[in-house]
C-alpha cells in the first residue's frame, strides 16, 4: 500500500511538472490534457483520475507556486528597520523582487482570473488557493498595524483593507506585465516591470503619514 501510495504522489508531482511547463508554453486555452497525460506516459482514463479538468489542474499548480511565493514573502526579515512604513518598504521590494524572479505564480493567477469561469470558484482546490492570498493580506496587515501604533502610517483606514487593496492592485498590474514576459513593454500599451515597480510605490507611498 506504501509503494502504491508512493507511486501515485510521484505521478502527481509529474502531472504538475508537465502541466506547468504547458500552461506556460502554450497557455490555458491551448493546453489538452490528453497530452500531458501522454508526456507523463499514462492514458486520458487515468489522469482524469487525478484531475477531473485541466482548470483544475491548473488550479492546485498555482497553489503550490502561491504558497512558495508566500512563505518566502513572509521569511523576509524586517527586524533590522525601526518604524512600520520602513518594514513595508522594504518588504514591498523584496515582494518585487521575488516576482520579477519568478512571474510563472502571476502567470497562473491571471490564467485563472481571465479564463477559469465562476462555476469552479467553489471547489476545494481554489479555497486553497485563496487560502494563501488571504495569508500574504494579514501578514501585511501586521507590518501596517505596527506602522499605524508607531505614527509612521496614516490611519485613514484598517490595515487589512491597506493590505488587501496593496497586495491585489500589485497582482493585477503584475499579471498584466507577466503575461507578456519577456517583452519589455506589454503590446505597446506601456506596461513593463519598471512601471509595476513604480506604481507599486505610489500605493505604498499613500499609506505614510503626513508631516
Amino acid at each position: 500500500m506504501e509503494k502504491e501510495g508512493n507511486k501515485k504522489q510521484q505521478t502527481r508531482a509529474r502531472i504538475k511538472t508537465i502541466g506547468a511547463k504547458r500552461f506556460i508554453e502554450k497557455g490555458l486555452r491551448e493546453t489538452m490534457i490528453i497530452d500531458i497525460a501522454e508526456e507523463v506516459g499514462i492514458d486520458r482514463r487515468t489522469i482524469y483520475r487525478y484531475y477531473a479538468s485541466k482548470e483544475l489542474l491548473l488550479i492546485e499548480i498555482c497553489a503550490d507556486y502561491l504558497r512558495n511565493f508566500v512563505n518566502k514573502v513572509e521569511s523576509v526579515s524586517c527586524e533590522h528597520l525601526t518604524s512600520g512604513y520602513e518594514k513595508v518598504v522594504h518588504l514591498f521590494n523584496e515582494y518585487f523582487r521575488l516576482l520579477k524572479e519568478e512571474p510563472d505564480v502571476i502567470l497562473f493567477l491571471g490564467m485563472i482570473d481571465t479564463s477559469v469561469g465562476q462555476h469552479i470558484y467553489d471547489v476545494k482546490m481554489y479555497r486553497e488557493l485563496d487560502k494563501h492570498g488571504k495569508k500574504l493580506d494579514a501578514h501585511l496587515a501586521k507590518i501596517i498595524e505596527e506602522g499605524q501604533e508607531d505614527g509612521s502610517i496614516n490611519s485613514r483606514f484598517e490595515p487589512t483593507e491597506y493590505a488587501i487593496t496593496i497586495n491585489n492592485s500589485i497582482v493585477a498590474l503584475a499579471t498584466r506585465v507577466a503575461i507578456y514576459l519577456p517583452n519589455t513593454l506589454i503590446q505597446g500599451k506601456g506596461f513593463s516591470w519598471k512601471l509595476l515597480l513604480n506604481q507599486g510605490k505610489i500605493l505604498i507611498e499613500s499609506l505614510k503619514t503626513k508631516k
